[in-house]
C-alpha cells in the first residue's frame, strides 16, 4: 500500500514537511538525491 506524506503525517502525529525531510535524508544516504528511482524500491533490495 502506498502512501503519502498527509496520510503518513497523520498517521505519525508530525507534519508533512517532517515526513518529506525523514524521506530527504533516507534517499540522501545511498544517493538517491537526483535519481528518478524510487526510494521503496531501493529498500526493498536491502531486505
Amino acid at each position: 500500500m502506498r502512501h503519502f506524506r498527509k496520510e503518513i503525517a497523520q498517521i505519525l502525529n508530525a507534519s508533512a514537511k517532517t515526513i518529506e525531510a525523514h524521506r530527504n535524508r533516507l534517499r540522501k544516504k545511498p544517493g538517491l538525491t537526483n535519481q528518478r528511482i524510487q526510494l521503496r524500491d531501493c529498500l526493498m533490495t536491502l531486505v
